[in-house]
């Protein structure tokens, strides 16, 4: 099977936005953890990482997939 560059960087654009959501549940999964952990404070710190990686993730996944006209982008 032969892929273009532009299919290779679609299935990477989409598995970056992927990404962004599944931290952004670990972020959740791990701000519910610090109601019963002994020092929560490691878990907030954990979990905010986390959601602000996982935004991250996905605005740059909507970025490109509403600049997907752009040369520059999909080369």
């Amino acid at each position: 099977m032969n892929f273009s560059n532009r299919d290779l960087l679609m299935t990477l654009y989409c598995g970056i936005t992927i990404l962004g959501v599944v931290l952004l549940v670990f972020a959740w999964y791990v701000w519910k953890q610090s109601e019963i952990a002994a020092e929560p404070l490691s878990y907030w710190i954990a979990s905010v990482v986390l959601f602000i990686v996982g935004i991250a993730l996905i605005m740059f996944g909507i970025e490109t997939y509403i600049e997907r006209d752009d040369p520059d982008v999909w080369l």
